[in-house]
């Protein structure tokens, strides 16, 4: 019925090429998001990203060509807890990858926005080596995979609203005011920050200020809602949408800090104290953030 119908309403003769390792001996690549052709010459490279120390276990299968079977594999690569790439390659040989996917694999329990990983295809094994493709690149826990196909390709920042985590800072020396440093390759949106100040029996009042420091800049500068007196254990909590207050016979106060203000690698807040005794000791601070990495 179909050759009784004029030429261009005919349906065209299509002919159906199964996927098959001869085909890519004899150079040929089916065009298909679901099957990555491999050289042997090509490899993959493996980036992972950390603040928290973990594995990354990178798994999948290949249709390896000379033995015509579809073989599954299996990488362990570490991610540090400094935020520093760590890059691993890996041989698959000749033929098709066919699916990839990437899980955290140790008890280290990292939530989401602690560790991102990236795999890519790239020419060559050691020394120089050639981009050729991005597969996967997005952040993963114990229990939620990323894979190829069908994760989304991202990055560190965007679509992402960052991990929160209460940090414990560092407790200063006896008479030195807190000074807390925003580390290499992460970014911070500060929510709260609480600490105590345990003042000497000298008489004087301490007058606590909150800075927040970008290079040399006091760009933020915050009087607290009250002095500090002698031989008092002082609380101190700013945070965002807090009020002004101060109940002076218990010595707490509370001072709103600026919302969605970010501090960058490098930057730094910390107290300035008018009337700081070398006897006063301040606590380690508390602070609760929203935490990305940047990935350079």
């Amino acid at each position: 019925m179909a050759d009784d119908q004029p030429p261009e309403l005919q349906t065209p003769a299509v002919t159906l090429v199964s996927l098959g390792t001869a085909l890519i001996q004899r150079g040929m690549v089916i065009p298909s998001f679901a099957q990555f052709a491999m050289s042997g010459e090509d490899n993959l490279q493996i980036t992972t990203i950390g603040s928290i120390a973990d594995t990354v276990l990178v798994q999948g299968r290949f249709l390896d060509a000379p033995s015509s079977k579809i073989l599954p594999f299996a990488f362990a690569v570490p991610v540090g807890s400094n935020r520093v790439p760590t890059i691993a390659l890996e041989a698959l040989g000749t033929g098709y990858l066919l699916n990839i996917t990437a899980i955290a694999a140790s008890g280290a329990a990292p939530q989401i926005g602690q560790i991102f990983v990236i795999i890519e295809i790239v020419r060559g094994l050691s020394g120089a080596t050639i981009l050729l493709g991005t597969l996967v690149a997005g952040y993963l826990t114990s229990t939620q995979s990323i894979g190829w196909p069908g994760t989304p390709i991202d990055n560190t920042l965007t679509q992402f609203q960052g991990s929160g985590r209460i940090v414990l800072g560092t407790t200063p020396a006896l008479g030195i005011n807190i000074l807390e440093t925003i580390p290499t390759s992460a970014r911070f949106q500060i929510l709260a920050i609480g600490f105590q100040l345990f003042t000497s029996v000298v008489a004087a009042n301490r007058r606590v200020f909150l800075a927040f420091v970008h290079s040399t800049f006091n760009y933020v500068e915050l009087q607290a809602a009250a002095d500090a007196t002698a031989n008092q254990v002082a609380h101190f909590t700013w945070g965002w949408n807090l009020p002004l207050a101060s109940d002076v016979v218990n010595a707490i106060f509370s001072q709103p800090i600026p919302a969605d203000s970010l501090m960058f690698a490098g930057d730094t807040f910390s107290t300035i104290t008018n009337g700081l005794d070398p006897g006063d000791q301040f606590s380690a601070p508390r602070y609760l953030i929203r935490e990305w990495m940047e990935v350079s």
